[in-house]
């Protein structure tokens, strides 16, 4: 068998575990099926995975990193491009919006589910603390970035501006519980004000043009 024959099996098995969880959640996992659906027999599930629980185990990380977005990238390009401090807050209201919406709703609903299954399991549990450790870390230099370039107050600690920013973006999964949750505008709103709480009160607005 080839790396690359190899490599595909392996990923055809889990793609097809993760839709099976996605579709009716750990339960729904059946060896029979995912081996029909991944066109492999079951004695490759057991020869990638070491059985049932190890594929589980497996699907649930990848769940998790699939649903992970690239918001510290996104942040950092914005912060690293924008001239004006009022073209960053304009720049960070849209991607407020993107982050208020139906898909990233579904995004946080999985990222859910994925850490619901992790707290019984270690060491699925130990790797997703590692991956987001790692967000954390790229969100961090976002906002050690910004507050170089005087779009973020120095007093405050560039690792708690980073940790707030992703806790309230997965926390919004308990926003899309509530059958009367506030609309984008209102939400938009109240985001945006804890961003211009941390904005240095001396920064002039639009026509602040940084030299990067």
């Amino acid at each position: 068998m080839s790396d690359a024959t190899d490599h595909s099996a392996r990923e055809r098995i889990l793609a097809a575990t993760v839709a099976a969880i996605d579709r009716g959640g750990e339960p729904a996992v059946r060896l029979v099926e995912v081996a029909r659906e991944a066109g492999v027999t079951q004695g490759m599930i057991s020869y990638y995975f070491a059985g049932r629980e190890g594929l589980v185990t497996e699907a649930e990380r990848q769940r998790f990193l699939g649903a992970v977005n690239e918001d510290a990238e996104v942040m950092l390009t914005i912060t690293a491009t924008s001239r004006t401090l009022e073209e960053y807050l304009e720049q960070l209201e849209g991607v407020t919006r993107v982050v208020l919406g139906e898909a990233r709703s579904g995004n946080r609903r999985v990222r859910l589910s994925a850490l619901g299954s992790a707290m019984s399991r270690p060491e699925l549990l130990a790797d997703i603390a590692l991956l987001q450790q790692s967000l954390t870390d790229q969100m961090t230099e976002a906002v050690v970035v910004g507050q170089r370039r005087g779009f973020i107050r120095h007093d405050l600690d560039a690792r708690a501006v980073a940790s707030f920013t992703m806790a309230y973006a997965f926390g919004l999964a308990l926003v899309d519980l509530d059958p009367d949750r506030p609309d984008e505008d209102e939400l938009t709103t109240v985001i945006m004000g804890w961003v211009e709480s941390i904005v240095p009160p001396e920064a002039p607005g639009a026509d602040r043009v940084t030299d990067g």
